[in-house]
């Protein structure tokens, strides 16, 4: 895992400030110095509603990203992805949650119920809410 990853570990979920796309906003930014578009309220979702919005925005900004590995495909044991690629969860039967991919199988983000940490993706609680994992085009 890289060195890096510890910086985030531990910051609180605070909306607007500190979300799951505020997380992945920040860490590109700090690593990679690459600026990714601010969205109201995305990874705050509290509602279907929201989490419908939070879907549409992450569809919408399909145009700088690219699918390295499907959901179905990671399940199977793909690991084409690295470290920095952004995966797509489904959270309340929508693709609403991202995080950032820190190794092979494991993730940074942060939830309204845990402050920032990484987590495998491999545990039964995550691995059927991957739907797929990307990379911006300036990565």
């Amino acid at each position: 895992m890289p060195p890096w990853v510890k910086r985030y570990v531990g910051t609180p979920w605070r909306p607007p400030q500190w979300t799951c796309w505020q997380l992945v906003r920040t860490v590109y930014r700090e690593q990679w110095g690459v600026a990714l578009p601010a969205f109201s309220g995305l990874g705050d979702a509290i509602s279907k509603e929201e989490a419908r919005l939070i879907e549409a925005t992450i569809h919408q900004e399909h145009m700088d990203w690219r699918c390295v590995v499907s959901g179905e495909a990671f399940r199977e044991g793909d690991r084409a992805h690295d470290v920095g690629d952004v995966v797509v969860l489904n959270q309340m039967g929508r693709d609403s949650h991202v995080g950032v991919m820190v190794s092979p199988t494991r993730v940074l983000h942060v939830q309204a119920t845990a402050n920032t940490h990484v987590t495998d993706l491999m545990r039964m609680e995550w691995i059927s809410r991957v739907t797929g994992i990307y990379r911006h085009r300036l990565m």
